[in-house]
């Protein structure tokens, strides 16, 4: 694998779903807090519980992700449902 980078769509939906979550905080009143940038946006906190955390790092949707390889080959990747497996050739020529 050469690299990977979460796809701009999926980018996006997760900023406003953050975004919307943190408006609900105690963060969102008024006050100053280094939780926020000039601009009164809440970006230093995660928009869940540890809980939430916890099952989105184990469970990474690969789906999610643009993904470049160094050579062509085929790749095995677990998606969802767990117990699937698919193979995909990658024609990539990088």
């Amino acid at each position: 694998m050469r690299s990977f980078d979460v796809k701009q769509d999926v980018q996006d939906e997760w900023n406003l779903y953050g975004d919307q979550i943190l408006k609900q905080t105690v963060w969102s009143s008024g006050c100053k807090s280094w939780y926020k940038n000039s601009t009164g946006r809440i970006f230093a906190l995660y928009p869940g519980s540890i809980l939430h955390f916890k099952d989105s790092i184990e469970h990474i949707r690969g789906e999610d992700f643009d993904i470049t390889y160094q050579n062509k080959k085929v790749c095995t990747t677990r998606m969802v449902p767990e117990d699937l497996f698919y193979i995909t050739l990658l024609t990539s020529p990088n």
